[in-house]
């Protein structure tokens, strides 16, 4: 059993269980990506920067109804990573956009155009 720990920015929420947490890696040419994780734990706001830490799962991609492997883009199986057993804690919170709220402007006086 392998533990991890991750920070990232949360992305979709799965149902009520989990969310996917985007983590951004930077190679050592300078190019970036985003890896995809799955975590089951509690669900923070949608781009909330946080930390997760967890025991790693990680198998094969497989169809649902034919069990035929699903392949990547370069040919190769599609591996899912996920992360069971999650402590979330967050790092920075966001506002979610329906409870936002829009500031009052600073005078009652028409715009000049």
């Amino acid at each position: 059993m392998a533990f991890v720990k991750v920070e990232g920015i949360v992305g979709d929420h799965l149902g009520d269980k989990g969310f996917t947490l985007l983590e951004r890696i930077t190679t050592i040419t300078g190019q970036s990506f985003d890896k995809k994780w799955t975590v089951w734990a509690s669900q923070p706001n949608r781009g909330a920067m946080v930390e997760v830490t967890g025991t790693l799962r990680a198998d094969i991609a497989r169809h649902w109804e034919t069990k035929e492997l699903i392949l990547s883009a370069k040919g190769e199986p599609l591996v899912n990573v996920a992360i069971n057993d999650a402590t979330v804690k967050v790092l920075r919170d966001v506002v979610p956009a329906e409870s936002a709220q829009w500031e009052t402007p600073a005078s009652n006086e028409p715009a000049p155009f």
